[in-house]
């Protein structure tokens, strides 16, 4: 309908000598501008998306323009997409912002700007940390902004960090203990507040090959579980991210994935001999 529309409006009106009424043909432009301006944008004859665009390049012709899908310009704008569908910002930092929906118990992180978290991550969680000393990340992906790239991670929520800790809360002085790590009566009291932690901190000194008084241990990168457990969440705050893309499969420890395939394939096994 809309094209037959079109159509008689800019079929060329004559009047009997031939000749092209000037008059006549203004008014019908005229129409059809206001038909165009009062037409809704996602109306098509096609079913598509996109909106008609009137071209002078090889005479007055009609063309249809699909949109396209566009990418996020950058992280600011697919937060405020996250926003809009309901979610709510918890936390921000230097690099990343944390968003989450009421009574959701998984968080959306968008760090805006790479800075090495996701390699914390995935050596954490092959050292079969990931939900103990290190957080539990269920995703990864990197995205394209047409401005600037960022990442985002759907990560297991945490109840707060140290720095919104009730100040009565044992942990609280695990900040300052680590601090002191090389003391020995300070690293007694580390492993009587979170058994294992020492070892932990000894094995990311040795991998990223830096003292442990030297990561980012400040009160927003120390959190606390609903079960008062200790989880280091980002202590990594340098260098480019190595990883694209990571899944579930990817954020836990080799071993145990072979154990699960090899558990599977017994039970089979005994199924068909059954």
């Amino acid at each position: 309908m809309l094209w037959q529309n079109l159509k008689k409006i800019i079929r060329p009106t004559t009047d009997p000598t031939g000749a092209i009424n000037f008059k006549a043909w203004g008014a019908r432009l005229d129409a059809m501008q206001k038909m165009i301006a009062n037409m809704p944008r996602t109306d098509n004859p096609q079913g598509k998306v996109g909106v008609v665009e009137l071209n002078h390049e090889f005479g007055p012709k009609f063309i249809f323009r699909k949109f396209e899908k566009k990418p996020f310009d950058n992280a600011e704008g697919f937060i405020k997409g996250l926003e809009k569908r309901g979610f709510k910002i918890i936390g921000r930092g230097e690099f990343a912002t944390v968003l989450a929906k009421d009574g959701s118990k998984r968080v959306i992180k968008v760090i805006r700007r790479p800075d090495g978290w996701i390699n914390y991550i995935h050596w954490a969680a092959q050292a079969g940390e990931a939900g103990h000393f290190a957080p539990k990340v269920f995703s990864y992906k990197k995205i394209k902004g047409r401005k600037k790239d960022f990442a985002v991670a759907v990560v297991k929520r945490l109840k707060y960090t140290l720095e919104d800790a009730p100040e009565e809360h044992a942990l609280k002085i695990i900040p300052s203990l680590i601090w002191r790590a090389e003391n020995p009566m300070a690293r007694q009291f580390i492993e009587t507040l979170a058994p294992g932690l020492m070892d932990y901190l000894a094995k990311m000194a040795a991998q990223w090959k830096i003292p442990i008084r030297n990561f980012d241990f400040h009160d927003g990168n120390l959190m606390l579980r609903s079960d008062g457990s200790f989880v280091i969440v980002d202590p990594v705050s340098r260098g480019e991210d190595k990883y694209n893309r990571l899944r579930v499969g990817d954020l836990v420890p080799q071993p145990l994935i072979i154990r699960n395939v090899i558990a599977r394939s017994y039970r089979h096994r005994r199924q068909c001999i059954i």
